[in-house]
């Protein structure tokens, strides 16, 4: 139930995440989203933990499960952490050590990546439609009343200078999340497609189709 989700989502922050292990991390967030529990500061928190203990401490499959329940929990996440994935991702693929990724792992961090993408183009436009909204509002006041003290003038509009910082913040993650995409969709070149189920090949095309990219018959060429 909620009330027993917000509760261990609780009691995880009052003892403090640094004394959980990354994987029991990993599996809180993944149960809230999967179960459609909604815990903003949880997520946060772990967000930010993984941030502190680099994600080089996390195993592949706990990093990928991490992500896709920020991705189906709709949670914006910042773009530290995606560019830190994405740093981390390509170390390992060149390296050949460290995590390795399985195919249903890969398809996970696409589709959120992807979902990510969306959330964020979203939140942008919303924001650009406050700007626009402020912008209106504050010509048709100046209209009205020509003889009105500029300082009075902007004393009720909706805070126009924060509004372009958050499209900034909206625009960077979107900017990462694509980058990250495109940085598995390398690798998803490089294996053959018979290692992935169905379900991991209808979710990329989903993925694919989601952020409008026109590769995916790439991929079905290169098994």
């Amino acid at each position: 139930s909620t009330t027993l989700f917000n509760a261990v989502a609780s009691e995880m922050m009052r003892r403090g995440l640094v004394n959980f292990k990354t994987q029991e991390l990993s599996n809180a967030v993944w149960a809230h989203a999967s179960t459609g529990q909604s815990s903003e500061g949880l997520f946060e928190a772990v967000e930010a933990e993984a941030l502190r203990r680099g994600l080089e401490a996390f195993s592949a499959q706990d990093l990928a499960n991490m992500v896709w329940a920020f991705g189906k929990a709709d949670f914006v996440v910042g773009e530290q952490l995606l560019v830190r994935l994405r740093e981390e991702f390509e170390r390992t693929r060149q390296s050949g050590h460290g995590m390795q990724f399985k195919a249903q792992e890969l398809s996970n961090l696409l589709w959120a990546c992807a979902k990510m993408q969306h959330i964020a183009k979203s939140l942008f436009n919303s924001a650009e439609a406050k700007v626009r909204d402020v912008v209106q509002h504050q010509q048709l006041r100046s209209k009205s009343d020509d003889s009105r003290d500029p300082s009075e003038a902007e004393g009720g509009a909706i805070a126009p200078l924060e509004v372009p910082d958050e499209m900034r913040c909206y625009a960077q993650v979107g900017q990462q999340a694509e980058a990250m995409f495109t940085t598995v969709e390398e690798e998803l070149l490089r294996r053959d497609l018979d290692e992935f189920e169905t379900q991991h090949l209808a979710n990329m095309a989903w993925a694919f189709v989601f952020l409008k990219f026109s590769r995916f018959h790439r991929l079905s060429k290169s098994g």
